[in-house]
């Protein structure tokens, strides 16, 4: 594991701010599957031009680590978004939304993770030679319920910290995928105060 993080955490429960204006081609192009009149796990599509950056961190080589979201609401009017979280290079960060990226979790339309109990949801698996350009390293990218935490980490092996964000009831992250052999990274979940709600392990 080569690639530091600057900072211990970043946790970002609002907007982020960005420039004006409409979204890049390349985004909206990639994501407009968003819109189909069809619901996505029992979600209503929107409109990918309606996304924002929800929530960002430093990323593995020099890049950022962007959530973005467009809301949404299930076929019951529950809240609910589109998401998609991608790599981003730096030129990328003067326009509205991500110009030059790179996918990185599964995106989709469904409810948020609002009220499930503090835990992993899913990690994926990015792999350095099919991202050559964007990371020098395999990744795991995850996701997790944030539950009663108000903040949370990972802490691999090595002792490093991680950074989380998050928003509308889920965690996401990065960090290096772990050697063979290695003790399994810990999700670890802090309430308001600093006591600990909770750990899961990615």
């Amino acid at each position: 594991m080569t690639v530091a993080v600057a900072g211990a955490l970043v946790l970002t429960g609002g907007g982020v701010a960005a420039a004006g204006g409409h979204l890049p081609l390349a985004f909206t192009s990639a994501f407009a599957s968003w819109a189909e009149d069809w619901s996505m796990n029992g979600v209503h599509g929107v409109d990918s031009d309606t996304a924002e950056r929800v929530a960002t961190a430093p990323g593995p080589d020099g890049t950022t680590f962007t959530v973005m979201a467009a809301p949404s609401t299930t076929l019951d009017g529950a809240d609910a978004a589109c998401t998609v979280v991608v790599l981003e290079r730096a030129g990328s960060l003067r326009s509205a939304g991500p110009s030059e990226f790179l996918d990185v979790l599964d995106s989709g339309c469904a409810p948020g993770l609002q009220g499930q109990p503090f835990g992993v949801a899913s990690v994926s698996l990015v792999r350095a030679d099919d991202a050559p350009e964007w990371t020098s390293q395999d990744l795991y990218v995850w996701t997790a319920a944030a539950g009663h935490a108000a903040t949370a980490e990972v802490i691999t092996a090595d002792g490093r910290r991680w950074p989380a964000v998050s928003y509308d009831g889920t965690l996401y992250g990065w960090i290096p995928a772990p050697r063979e052999g290695t003790a399994l990274p810990q999700l670890i979940g802090y309430a308001a105060d600093g006591s600990e709600v909770g750990r899961s392990d990615l």
